[in-house]
């Protein structure tokens, strides 16, 4: 504990930002880089401040509503995929735009007719 009496908390904030910068650069999921992100350039700002290091505190600055915005918009999109993945089947959303076309019954009755002679019998309709 010798060792950290020594430094201030303005060091001790400098160290913590680097170290979750690294933690960012390690991470793989998204979400979670972002959030270590945003803690990276509170962590920051704090050091810039208390060091007077304004080039750092104007870049992260920049920084944190970037972060926060790209971390709502991440949030966002996954709550929008998760409603498209449990909504109603893709299928209801396209009847609309659907139209009836009567065919010979005895095309799709007969179960030995393969995938491809029923396409082929369909293909063969619409194009007379």
């Amino acid at each position: 504990m010798g060792l950290l009496a020594n430094v201030g908390w303005v060091e001790l904030s400098g160290y913590f930002a680097s170290v979750l910068v690294f933690v960012a650069f390690y991470m793989k999921m998204m979400i979670p880089l972002r959030f270590v992100a945003i803690l990276s350039n509170v962590a920051f700002i704090i050091y810039a401040v208390g060091s007077r290091l304004y080039p750092v505190l104007i870049l992260h600055t920049i920084l944190l509503p970037l972060n926060v915005i790209r971390l709502r918009q991440m949030r966002a999109l996954i709550s929008k995929v998760h409603e498209a993945s449990h909504g109603e089947p893709p299928t209801e959303s396209l009847i609309p735009f659907m139209t009836r076309k009567a065919m010979k019954k005895t095309l799709f009755s007969s179960r030995k007719a393969t995938l491809r002679q029923r396409c082929t019998c369909c293909s063969a309709d619409q194009s007379a």
